[in-house]
């Protein structure tokens, strides 16, 4: 009866030390900050913006002629619930190398998330890409996938 107790007390602990272990890892791992005055760099700020509700910093990311099409209110509008149900506990890499032609750039990201559902949970994972382009020396959003209905209306 002894042997029972000590077994379990031990595989208890031993569970108890993996799921704290666990705990701390996930709270204290810092995305890595990408390279200043880079496209990748740019991009994670834009995404960091959308994720933390700063849409006015985040639309400044865009190109003047971008901006103009989407103005501020409309890219509120558009992002408003974005960051909440998209950015939200997601895993964001660069997935392939960036395909860079004189002073533009595409940057191809995946963006992955685990999904809790009552049956278990499992991960979702899409691709991004983003073109941008150098604009008074500082890379900036020319294009991507995200549904932007302002830039589809001005196109009509």
């Amino acid at each position: 009866m002894l042997g029972i107790n000590r077994y379990l007390v031990i595989v208890g602990a031993g569970l108890f030390i993996l799921i704290v272990s666990s705990l701390v890892l996930a709270l204290t791992t810092e995305v890595s900050t990408l390279e200043e005055g880079t496209p990748e760099r740019a991009v994670q700020l834009f995404l960091e913006h959308l994720k933390n509700d700063r849409f006015s910093e985040a639309h400044s990311f865009l190109t003047l002629d971008k901006q103009k099409t989407c103005n501020a209110v409309h890219f509120l509008r558009q992002f408003s619930d974005y960051g909440d149900s998209q950015l939200q506990d997601s895993n964001i890499s660069l997935n392939k190398p960036n395909q860079e032609i004189a002073q533009a750039t595409i940057v191809n990201l995946e963006i992955s998330r685990i999904e809790p559902s009552p049956f278990g949970s499992s991960e979702n994972s899409y691709q991004e890409s983003f073109t941008l382009i150098l604009e008074d020396n500082i890379w900036k959003i020319s294009e991507f996938n995200f549904p932007m209905h302002c830039f589809k209306e001005a196109l009509n």
